[in-house]
């Protein structure tokens, strides 16, 4: 002993059995419990204090924490795997004994806390199969977000839809190109449509470039493609419409309604000759 204990060398062993179990101190800074197939630890509580490498599979049969006092990762998972296959891996596996439709498979929730020291929960994923007979399963996925104090699912990837906003909340939808901030924009308070815009009617077309006629187009399966314009005046307080047609390849207006009332119908060919009847310019 060196006087406070048993003291062994770096070569000697506590064993127990045969020499496959026992605990060695092998270096000055390494202990090392060996097993031939398991070691038990039975406590209320284990505490390890440092960083712990294993070499094998874990396998909990309880909920884990793990918490840092920092911004640092709570938990990596990596794999050093060269190959193209998917890697690394997470597997949610609902093993149930008695599947049913519309069953919870399981879910992904962020957590936080409000400031009057209250638990709150901003964001929820859910994965769930509404049938489960075998040959014809479907799965269903929402997010969902929380707004004004309540968590409402906000995308819903259903078996025969998908659904943006399904808990109707008051909230605009915006797609944005490369140059328009407002590619496709739906209203969440008015349920208008906007291409190019904010909408002030149901739906509302406009073109970004100030100077260019704003088109709608209309392609049957044939191919020949029809339009609507709104042709682009210069003064920006009036409007006219006009409609176009193709044949063969070129495409040619057929009629105008300009901004005073008046209307021009041509019947083919560049420029009109106008006969007009009450305020209708037609072209024989």
């Amino acid at each position: 002993t060196d006087g406070s204990g048993l003291t062994l060398n770096s070569t000697n062993k506590i064993m127990f059995n045969d020499a496959s179990q026992f605990i060695q101190g092998s270096s000055a800074t390494v202990l090392a419990l060996g097993a031939t197939d398991e070691i038990d630890l039975t406590a209320t509580a284990i505490d390890v204090n440092g960083t712990m490498d294993v070499s094998g599979a874990i396998t909990s049969s309880a909920g884990a924490t793990i918490t840092v006092a920092d911004n640092s990762n709570n938990l990596s998972i990596v794999s050093t795997d060269a190959d193209a296959n998917i890697g690394p891996n997470i597997r949610f596996y609902r093993n149930s004994s008695s599947p049913a439709d519309d069953d919870l498979v399981g879910g992904i929730v962020f957590d936080s806390r409000n400031d009057n020291s209250q638990d709150i929960q901003p964001v929820r994923i859910r994965v769930y199969t509404p049938d489960v007979s075998d040959g014809s399963e479907d799965s269903a996925l929402d997010i969902a977000t929380m707004t004004a104090g309540t968590l409402g699912n906000r995308f819903d990837i259903l078996p025969t839809e998908t659904i943006i906003n399904n808990a109707s909340i008051d909230a605009d939808f915006r797609v944005e190109s490369d140059s328009n901030t407002h590619a496709l924009f739906v209203e969440g308070s008015t349920s208008h449509v906007g291409i190019g815009m904010t909408p002030v009617v149901l739906l509302d077309i406009k073109e970004e470039a100030s100077a260019t006629d704003a088109v709608f187009g209309l392609t049957p399966g044939t191919g020949a493609r029809a339009q609507i314009r709104a042709p682009a005046q210069s003064d920006g307080t009036s409007s006219e419409l006009s409609f176009l047609t193709m044949t063969g390849s070129s495409t040619s207006e057929r009629m105008r309604i300009f901004s005073d009332g008046s209307a021009r119908i041509s019947k083919g060919g560049t420029g009109f000759t106008p006969l007009q009847y009450d305020g209708l310019v037609v072209q024989n």
